[in-house]
C-alpha cells in the first residue's frame, strides 16, 4: 500500500461523509470541516472555491457555519447535509431537483452569508439519523417515520 497522509482537521473527527468529489468530517463537538471541489457551495463555505489541495490550506480550514453542532453529517454526489442536536437537519449544495429539502431549487452555501442564514428542512418531527444519495436525502424521524425528498425518477423517495 502506498504512503497515505493524515488529513489535518485541528480536532478529533467523530464521523466522516464521502461524497463524489467531496469529503466532511464531524468533529467532536459538533463542528463540521468540508474539502474537495467547491462547485455548487457544496463545501458549505459561502462560496464556489475548492479546499483543502494548496499547502497549509487544511491547517487553516475553517468549520461550516451550521448555528448549532451537528451530530451527523451525509454526502451526495452535490450536497452535504447535517444533523444538528436539536434533530433538525440543514443541507447545501447543489439542488436542482430539490434535494436540499428547501422548496426550492436554489443552490445553497455558494454565496457569501448564505450559510449564516441558512434555515432547516421542515420534518415535522425531529430526525434522528440522515442519508443522501445522488440526488435525494432521507431523514429517519425519532416516530420511526421518514421522509424522503429529491429526485424520485427510480421510485427512491417511496412515494407515489
Amino acid at each position: 500500500m502506498a504512503n497515505l497522509d493524515t488529513v489535518y482537521l485541528g480536532s478529533p473527527a467523530v464521523a466522516i461523509a464521502a461524497g463524489w468529489t467531496h469529503n466532511c468530517a464531524l468533529l467532536e463537538g459538533g463542528g463540521v470541516k468540508c474539502w474537495g471541489l467547491g462547485k455548487h457551495g457544496r463545501l458549505g463555505y459561502d462560496s464556489i472555491d475548492n479546499k483543502g489541495g494548496d499547502a497549509g490550506e487544511m491547517a487553516n480550514l475553517g468549520t461550516v457555519h451550521l448555528g448549532s453542532p451537528a451530530i451527523a453529517i451525509a454526502a451526495g454526489w452535490y450536497h452535504t447535509c447535517a444533523l444538528l442536536e436539536s434533530g433538525s437537519i440543514k443541507c447545501w449544495g447543489f439542488n436542482n431537483v430539490g434535494q436540499l429539502g428547501y422548496d426550492s431549487t436554489d443552490e445553497k452555501g455558494n454565496a457569501v452569508g448564505e450559510m449564516a442564514n441558512l434555515g432547516t428542512v421542515y420534518l415535522g418531527s425531529p430526525a434522528i439519523a440522515i442519508a443522501v444519495g445522488s440526488w435525494h436525502t432521507c431523514a429517519l424521524l425519532v416516530d420511526g417515520n421518514i421522509k424522503c425528498w429529491g429526485m424520485n425518477k427510480n421510485g427512491q423517495l417511496g412515494c407515489n
